[in-house]
């Protein structure tokens, strides 16, 4: 029994078992792991090891990206490495962004005996202060002549505009984009080495939010040389629906739908915060998304449907992404997975029984799907669940 000592259930054992590598079963014992500890906690040990032990796995597996332009940007091997070697006397390390997440990756690296020896913010109320006992600089502060320093990106939600930021800055090529260990989007859904695109398939994609994954899965098929039939997108927030209808525009066979996935159909509220990302839970919703609070809560109502409702063809690929409703999701598919057998890449990181409730779903479905899991960052946030049927 590998669950000694924490929560067991014979499912759990048994979900253990058909996992396919040794990463994926390392991820699921930090899970269970955290289950029987904090689990908000956002350095416990069994945390912070599920983000060390999943970079580890995602410096060896960059290489196989480094050449390939149109998967951007990893994580610098050098660096990194050092980092998780302890080796950082070479380097002067600075986290850019004194909030939440900046906090967490400093008090993080303590742990490990890694000491930054500051902050840099854009915020100026910030500057000159000092945020859990380090200086916090300017970027112009930091822009000198540091050959002997590194910037780690504290941010989730502004990663991307931070590195940008420090392009432009000149001082890119010493950052290490921590928080999203790889390129998230097209490596955790389109990157791994055990997903293939089916030739003449049809893309499902609940919950598409900015339309990214969307292209992203364009630029997947063409990379592999393979054509896709069709490509259908379920987005809950009206208010995104006609920026993704735009930004997909140039896509061929492409159709977003205004509609929310659920196991019945009905018409659900959702509230939005200042992400724009909608959540049916406003409990659930202010302890996961740090924009999310009285002052920019607004309400909206969709309608949902059931995904057996809207998979009228055969459909080779489900990506599932919907902020804690995917296990009702999922109840509402059981005809399009039972009938069509498509690859699944389902998040199961927002509520802490969906690493036990939707393995012990889709295995009631389908028992001879193939199962993995990869962790994409150095949070609780970005762990993905992948069914593969051969």
């Amino acid at each position: 029994m590998i669950f000694e000592n924490h929560v067991y259930s014979p499912h759990m054992q048994d979900f253990y078992d058909c996992l396919c590598d040794e990463e994926s079963r390392f991820v699921y014992q930090q899970y269970i792991k955290m289950l029987t500890g904090d689990w908000e906690n956002p350095i416990s040990e069994a945390r912070v090891n599920l983000f060390l032990g999943s970079l580890k796995c995602a410096l060896q597996r960059s290489k196989e990206y480094q050449n390939d332009s149109d998967l951007g940007r990893v994580v610098h091997d050098s660096f990194v490495m050092c980092m998780l070697d302890y080796k950082v006397s070479y380097f002067k390390l600075f986290i850019f962004g004194a909030g939440k997440w900046g906090g967490v990756l400093a008090k993080t690296l303590l742990m490990y005996g890694i000491d930054i020896c500051g902050f840099i913010d854009t915020d100026e109320s910030k500057q000159g202060r000092r945020f859990l006992d380090k200086p916090v600089i300017s970027p112009a502060e930091f822009s000198g002549d540091r050959i002997d320093s590194a910037v780690l990106i504290g941010s989730f939600a502004y990663e991307a505009e931070i590195y940008d930021y420090l392009l432009q800055s000149g001082i890119a090529n010493r950052v290490a984009a921590i928080y999203n260990i790889e390129n998230l989007y097209e490596i955790a859904y389109f990157g791994t080495n055990f997903l293939k695109p089916t030739n003449n398939g049809t893309y499902l994609d609940v919950g598409c939010y900015n339309g990214y994954t969307i292209t992203q899965y364009a630029n997947w098929c063409q990379r592999n040389n393979v054509n896709y039939k069709k490509i259908i997108g379920l987005e809950a927030n009206p208010r995104r629906v006609h920026i993704i209808t735009s930004d997909t525009a140039h896509l061929p066979n492409v159709e977003i739908l205004p509609f929310a996935a659920y196991s019945n159909e009905q018409t659900l509220t959702f509230s939005i915060g200042k992400s724009d990302m909608a959540y049916i839970d406003s409990s659930f919703a202010s302890s996961h998304d740090s924009s999310f609070n009285g002052s920019t809560e607004i309400e909206l109502t969709m309608n949902a449907k059931r995904i057996d409702s809207i998979a009228s063809e055969p459909v080779s690929f489900i990506k599932m992404d919907i902020e804690g409703s995917e296990y009702e999701a999922l109840l509402g598919a059981r005809q399009t997975i039972c009938q069509y057998k498509p690859t699944l890449a389902i998040s199961i990181y927002h509520k802490y029984r969906d690493i036990i409730e939707i393995p012990q779903l889709i295995r009631e479905y389908e028992p001879d799907y193939r199962f993995y899991l990869r962790h994409h960052s150095a949070h609780i946030y970005e762990t993905i669940l992948y069914a593969i049927k051969e």
